[in-house]
């Protein structure tokens, strides 16, 4: 491997590992998760599990659309998190109840910034399975906050391997046909779920006082930037993948994260 691609994946494995959205928010709000979730409404989870399954999948198609057409540049990193910090700010006069409105402006802002880097890694965004790793970033957000734990990056794409089986390979040889169209939604479906997640740790801390003192615009720049930097790492390790193999480059990314675990530890 080139000097160039390890500084590369060993910058993908600090954004892939490092800290999960809850701990991000924590320090954030200045109080453990456990306290910001005690003020989240009663009917909360179900209303965010809603709106993330009704604005996953159209989010998507919207996000790649607006790509259409567009030269290809480096990614836009501080526009999305203005744009998605206005979003939030709006929303914040409202409260709670304007989340499923909000969330699927958020969502498409942010989907469209994951493909912009996508795209700039070499991804072709006209394909299924470009267009499915930028979803997977979303469920890259909910893992363990320990540093190489057996639930970070390579678990979590193990998981979502294992839930869909050869779900990709099924839709690039016969398109979106009825017969794998249950496998794409069972995809879907896997990945709203660790994103709903997320997204309920962004709720609540927005509800508490002194994040609603600041506005949901701060606390949606903090989100958008925090997949933002997820992107960048997992579309910088399917380039090496492509590059290297998926192998390879596996055992370099083990290698390296137990090498930094241990000098965490020491």
């Amino acid at each position: 491997m080139s000097e160039a691609d390890q500084r590369a994946l060993a910058e993908a494995i600090v954004a892939l590992e490092k800290q999960s959205f809850a701990a991000k928010i924590a320090d954030y709000a200045g109080q453990p998760i456990s306290r910001i979730f005690k003020v989240m409404p009663k009917a909360a989870n179900e209303k965010i599990q809603d709106a993330v399954n009704l604005a996953m999948l159209q989010c998507l198609k919207v996000a790649v659309k607006l790509l259409d057409g567009e030269p290809a540049r480096e990614p836009r990193i501080l526009m999305p998190k203005l744009m998605s910090g206005l979003a939030g700010g709006l929303s914040g006069f409202v409260g709670f109840a304007a989340l499923p409105v909000e969330l699927p402006i958020t969502t498409t802002n942010i989907l469209r910034s994951i493909a912009e880097i996508a795209r700039a890694e070499g991804e072709d965004m006209s394909t299924r399975e470009a267009q499915l790793a930028c979803l997977e970033v979303f469920a890259l957000g909910q893992h363990s906050t320990q540093f190489g734990s057996e639930t970070g990056y390579y678990a979590t794409r193990a998981l979502l391997a294992k839930a869909t089986g050869d779900m990709v390979a099924s839709l690039l040889q016969r398109g979106v046909a009825e017969e794998s169209a249950s496998l794409f939604m069972r995809f879907l479906t896997e990945i709203a779920a660790r994103f709903s997640l997320v997204v309920s740790e962004r709720a609540a801390a927005s509800a508490v006082p002194v994040i609603g003192a600041l506005g949901g615009a701060s606390i949606n720049w903090v989100f958008t930037d925090y997949f933002q930097q997820l992107a960048r790492g997992h579309f910088a390790i399917r380039r090496l993948e492509r590059r290297y193999g998926t192998g390879p480059v596996q055992a370099w990314y083990r290698e390296v994260v137990q090498r930094l675990a241990q000098k965490r530890k020491g």
